[in-house]
C-alpha cells in the first residue's frame, strides 16, 4: 500500500516539480543541480538573481504542499479503507516511517538525478535552502517520526 506513494506518488510529483523549473525556465544543469545533493557548486543567489525570489517560491511551495496533501490524503484514504484496527495502523504507519528514514539516510548523500536520491529528496528538497535542502528535509522526517505517535 505504501510502496504506491513511495514509487508512485513521490517519481509523479518529481517530474511535476521538473516540469515546473522547465516553465520558470531553468536549463536542464541547473534542474539536475537543483535535483542534487548540492553539498558544493549550488549558488541560491544565482537562482534568485537569475529567476526572480517569487517563482522559486512558487516552484517550491507548489510541488512540497501538493506532494504532502496527496501523500497524506493517501495514507489516511488506505488506512482508513484497508486497516480498521487503530494498533496494527500506527505500527504500519511506523514502519513505513523507519523504512523512508533508513532510504533517506542510505541516498543522503547520492548525487544520481534518477537513483534513490531522486526519488526520496526530488520533490520535497526546496530551492530555497541551498545546500541545506537536503540537510533540512533529513532533519524534518526525523521529527516527524520522533512526533508521529
Amino acid at each position: 500500500m505504501f510502496a504506491v506513494e513511495l514509487f508512485v506518488l513521490y517519481p509523479l510529483f518529481a517530474w511535476f516539480k521538473w516540469q515546473l523549473m522547465i516553465r520558470v525556465g531553468l536549463s536542464r544543469t541547473e534542474r539536475k543541480l537543483v535535483f542534487s545533493s548540492r553539498t558544493r557548486y549550488f549558488e541560491l543567489d544565482h537562482f534568485i538573481t537569475k529567476y526572480g525570489d517569487r517563482p522559486l517560491r512558487a516552484i517550491d511551495g507548489l510541488s512540497r504542499k501538493l506532494l504532502h496533501i496527496v501523500a497524506g490524503f493517501w495514507q489516511l484514504a488506505i488506512l482508513n479503507y484497508f486497516v480498521k484496527d487503530t494498533e496494527v495502523a500506527l505500527v504500519a504507519t511506523l514502519a513505513y516511517q523507519l523504512f523512508i528514514l533508513l532510504l533517506s539516510s542510505i541516498s543522503y548523500s547520492s548525487n544520481k538525478v534518477f537513483g534513490l536520491a531522486w526519488l526520496m529528496y526530488g520533490a520535497s528538497s526546496r530551492i530555497r535552502d541551498g545546500i541545506y535542502g537536503r540537510k533540512n528535509l533529513f532533519a524534518a522526517r526525523c521529527s516527524f517520526l520522533n512526533l508521529f505517535p
